[in-house]
């Protein structure tokens, strides 16, 4: 054999040799802590109450129910007015438990209620006078609040059947029908971004 040759297989071998080394290495390191592997994987699989965002928590602030999975932090005035008007929505589903039933028996956390439901009750348009122009000017706080109200009221039923400890209850969204009045697509402007508009007719991709 060559010079050459006998200099390649030299370093053919010495790399073979030194990869079997490093795998014996890393699986010494293994075996060193053989509890290490099971530490890490019960540490991933603990269960972590607080990340539970369905586990039924009682805000202590607004003393509601799942207000973290509808309401981010915000300032005290605005905290108070959506407290008041979820509990003026509340005191309707009260008064209408349907609506809470439809929604109970659901597979999808979500219902639908006519919107003329809302404004013929002359209790809650007293308790929340400006809901109409609040559903119109900022829709998405103001579907929130109604979510928010009949979140209560599902958790009360819960409640008197199960432990807290045992409720998880997932966000529930809200959709009116027949609001009005009726816009037409080619009157949709600019200035109607986040507002609530009702609108018939076609809308192709």
């Amino acid at each position: 054999m060559s010079g050459r040759g006998r200099w390649n297989k030299f370093k053919k071998n010495k790399k073979k040799t030194n990869n079997q080394t490093n795998e014996g290495d890393n699986n010494q390191e293994i075996g060193d802590d053989p509890d290490n592997s099971e530490k890490n994987i019960n540490h991933n699989n603990e269960d972590d109450p607080a990340l539970d965002v369905y586990v039924a928590r009682l805000d202590s602030r607004t003393n509601l129910y799942g207000f973290h999975l509808y309401f981010d932090k915000m300032n005290q005035a605005t905290e108070c007015n959506i407290v008041k008007n979820t509990a003026a929505a509340q005191a309707f589903f009260g008064r209408n438990p349907d609506i809470a039933t439809i929604a109970a028996n659901k597979e999808r956390p979500s219902f639908v209620i006519d919107i003329n439901r809302l404004l013929s009750d002359e209790q809650f348009m007293s308790d929340w006078i400006d809901f109409l122009e609040e559903m119109t000017t900022n829709p998405k706080q103001t579907l929130n609040c109604l979510g928010l109200a009949l979140h209560q009221c599902l958790m009360e039923s819960k409640l008197t059947k199960n432990n807290i400890e045992d409720i998880t209850l997932p966000m529930i969204r809200v959709k009116l029908i027949n609001f009005k009045p009726l816009m037409a697509l080619r009157d949709i402007k600019i200035d109607s971004y986040g507002k609530m508009i009702a609108t018939r007719g076609c809308v192709i991709r």
